[in-house]
């Protein structure tokens, strides 16, 4: 089983958008990010995957917060 599932439509704009500020916000490196998620850019991303990368990089930004 690769994880692709009929639930791999990609995720909507506003989720790119969402995730873009996220990954300013956490200071991510966007490269290892998408490597991470195995997609070649944000708006591939599968919508059934949409909760753990907003989950990783809200982790990421609250490690950076002091």
């Amino acid at each position: 089983d690769d994880g692709l599932a009929a639930d791999s439509a990609p995720i909507s704009e506003e989720q790119v958008e969402q995730l873009q500020t996220l990954i300013m916000d956490a200071d991510a490196d966007l490269a290892k990010f998408l490597a991470w998620l195995k997609v070649e850019s944000i708006k591939d991303i599968p919508a059934s995957r949409f909760k753990d990368a907003v989950d990783k990089l809200e982790a990421k930004r609250k490690k950076k917060q002091p």
